[in-house]
């Protein structure tokens, strides 16, 4: 059964972000047929919880659009073509600020790439070392217009 106990007193963001990644390596560590056993029994209404208090960064939409121009329709990082379109017929690609807003970053185009949501997903979970230097490599490599 899923520990809920183990869920931090009056959680924050972040407690909660480091609950679900301590979650995840429990579970990895668990074979297919307990994996099925536990699936079986999971509660069909998640529990909820209420967050004291969240922060967000209120970015530069004309900073994100410009690195999505910048990027040509390709992934800063893979390099392949965005995935798919838009509505508007635009590629699909999402903006990233190469160090992170929250570790100091700043909201500006020496900052900030456009990647695929595959990429984009990976920055946000492995977060390598040899990934950001690529990303700072290509920003200062890229051709301003």
């Amino acid at each position: 059964m899923f520990l809920l106990s183990a869920l931090p007193s009056n959680p924050d963001t972040r407690s909660l972000a480091s609950w679900y990644e301590e979650s995840e390596r429990r579970v990895a560590t668990l074979d297919r047929n307990e994996l099925a056993r536990r699936a079986a029994m999971a509660s069909p209404v998640p529990h909820k919880i209420e967050l004291a208090a969240t922060m967000a960064y209120v970015r530069d939409p004309y900073v994100a659009a410009y690195a999505k121009i910048l990027a040509k329709g390709d992934c800063d990082l893979c390099t392949k073509p965005a995935p798919f379109l838009t509505v508007n017929a635009e590629p699909y690609l999402e903006s990233h600020h190469v160090t992170w807003l929250s570790r100091g970053g700043y909201d500006l185009i020496e900052n900030v790439v456009a990647l695929c949501p595959n990429c984009h997903r990976k920055m946000h979970s492995r977060d390598e070392e040899a990934d950001r230097e690529h990303l700072l490599y290509r920003i200062s490599t890229r051709h301003q217009l």
